[in-house]
């Protein structure tokens, strides 16, 4: 799929012959490493943008840039939020999803400390956590591992 922007890809995704969509961003800019995936090669490539539903479209204006939900002075004059970090809603992709020809196993570690709560949050989201600390600061390591057949780098 090439778009100037976002898509729903909704019924795509849910189609039962559809494996995977290669999505390679706008047309206008260079699109590297796209002969790598068709070819094989296992790339590191994430979601760079959330993908909302079609009907999100209904719920903000294309004026509207603030990131935050609230009061908005564009019809309909309400924003429900934009990002990953904002929006509350369903999403089709979350801001960095993506597949690989590999799999990965993760081991997080922090100071006794530090408690880490392991949160699904939605069903495509990979595995968050809160972190909860007395500390203004925490220093937590993730070790990342490839568990696959296949060589590759996980962003």
């Amino acid at each position: 799929v090439q778009s100037g922007g976002t898509m729903d890809l909704t019924p795509i995704l849910q189609h039962a012959g559809v494996g995977a969509i290669l999505y390679a961003g706008q047309p206008s800019v260079a699109v590297l490493g796209v002969g790598d995936i068709i070819f094989g090669e296992s790339p590191s490539g994430r979601m760079i943008q959330t993908t909302y539903p079609e009907s999100y479209i209904h719920q903000i204006s294309m004026f509207e840039m603030s990131l935050r939900p609230g009061r908005s002075k564009y019809p309909p004059y309400n924003s429900p939020g934009r990002t990953y970090r904002f929006y509350n809603g369903r999403v089709v992709l979350p801001f960095g999803y993506g597949l690989s020809y590999t799999t990965f196993k993760y081991s997080l570690s922090a100071p006794k400390s530090v408690s880490l709560l392991k949160l699904p949050l939605r069903d495509k989201d990979p595995v968050t956590y809160q972190v909860e600390s007395q500390n203004d600061a925490v220093e937590i390591s993730v070790l990342v591992r490839n568990t696959g057949e296949v060589d590759s780098d996980h962003v």
